[in-house]
């Protein structure tokens, strides 16, 4: 029997788990690297049988090598010697030739070890879930964000021994971390930074099952507070005005709707060992805006002139734009050219805690994620202060008729 070099458990079974874990972890599977097990965040045991999982999973992204499932449905699935194999898709079929080494029930979850643990549970579900596996885990990944509660964190301290083996994960921060080398110089040929601009912004309105989870100052606000990190210091930043809205037909039945909100503007200021004094910034962060992506980090310099840009979208890079004026003409052309293309974030994570290189690169302490909260946490009762009620927009509309109906201002 071949030894399995690492124990790797992916606790949550949601749309990031199967859409960056499973790809990405599969190839280590194959190669006999790592030993997978994923596991929901509530425990229900039921088996996964070898030769069903061949026959009855249609996704191909799903894993099908020694997993372990643990999930809300397993108690109307589990039936005393009859076990159920379970798919992707929540169909079920029934199986009687489960392979006994492939079952695990929930005392050997509780018991299990791992080497590496990641933490794609609810943010709600973070805290416990680390708290778990602390003492049975090498080291333990948290996405972001690490909590959706300062309390929790702080109770986590008080009945740990010590996080140290526990990082938070943000995948935009993981993936510009080499703008941190690059920043100095393209700064220094822009001639300086004058403002920021921050764009997290997506067309496609609210996705239904996300009715239990944060509005956007906590899911994309944390974003902006990772990226930030990486071109200022943290500590310094201010949060000045937030507006928030919410697009028409979402999370209608929602009767705590004041936390729900579906875009926000955020104005703040910042320093940074790379400028003197303070600079001045605004994020824009929001679902069912606009007809196309639009995730990028905008560092302008004096006059407009030029701008560094750290984009997002599926294609991450830094670029450097520079506005040129045509002699005798009032005409603009921007003068794109790339600094670097940047590896994913999920990728790149996932290779340097396997490989066990320098996590510092991709991974960031329990004490930065809770200065994120602290910031996403006065964010929101920035906003709630001001509107005791939130704003419609029409999902579609673009980024400045949002704007100016939130607060009257155009972009």
């Amino acid at each position: 029997m071949i030894e399995w070099k690492k124990t790797v458990v992916v606790v949550g079974a949601g749309d990031t788990v199967v859409k960056h874990y499973y790809p990405r972890l599969m190839p280590w599977v194959k190669n006999r690297f790592i030993n997978l097990w994923v596991a929901d965040y509530l425990p229900r045991p039921y088996a996964v049988c070898h030769e069903c999982q061949e026959k009855q999973m249609d996704k191909p992204s799903v894993p099908r090598h020694n997993l372990l499932y643990i999930t809300t449905e397993g108690e109307s699935q589990y039936k005393g010697e009859e076990f159920v194999c379970n798919v992707r898709n929540r169909k079920s079929v029934e199986c009687d030739h489960i392979d006994k080494y492939h079952f695990r029930d929930k005392k050997i979850y509780d018991e299990q070890s791992a080497d590496v643990v990641f933490v794609e549970t609810p943010p709600s579900y973070h805290c416990a879930t680390v708290e778990k596996w602390l003492g049975r885990a090498g080291i333990i990944i948290v996405d972001k964000p690490f909590s959706d509660k300062l309390e929790d964190i702080a109770y986590l301290r008080h009945n740990s021994a010590s996080l140290e083996r526990v990082w938070a994960f943000d995948h935009y921060w993981a993936t510009g971390y080499p703008l941190r080398k690059h920043l100095t110089q393209l700064i220094y040929d822009i001639g300086g930074v004058d403002k920021i601009e921050f764009r997290m912004l997506e067309p496609n309105p609210i996705e239904s099952h996300r009715k239990g989870l944060p509005g956007m100052i906590a899911d994309m606000g944390s974003h902006l507070f990772a990226v930030l990190d990486l071109v200022g210091k943290l500590d310094t930043l201010k949060l000045e005005d937030v507006y928030q809205g919410r697009h028409a037909g979402a999370w209608e039945d929602d009767t705590n709707q004041l936390h729900k909100e579906t875009f926000a503007s955020i104005s703040f200021s910042i320093e940074s060992s790379r400028w003197d004094g303070i600079r001045k910034g605004v994020s824009y962060v929001g679902k069912g805006v606009g007809d196309k992506e639009d995730k990028r980090l905008i560092l302008i310099g004096p006059n407009g002139n030029a701008e560094i840009i750290f984009g997002m979208n599926n294609s991450p890079a830094i670029y450097l734009m520079k506005r040129i004026w045509f002699e005798n003409s009032n005409e603009v052309m921007l003068l794109p050219w790339q600094v670097a293309v940047l590896p994913d974030g999920h990728s790149k994570m996932i290779k340097c805690v396997l490989e066990n290189r320098d996590l510092k690169e991709c991974l960031f302490t329990v004490d930065k994620a809770e200065c994120i909260i602290s910031l996403v946490n006065c964010a929101q009762s920035i906003a709630g202060d001001k509107q005791s009620k939130l704003p419609i927009y029409q999902a579609g509309d673009s980024l400045e008729n949002i704007v100016t109906r939130l607060k009257g201002v155009s972009v």
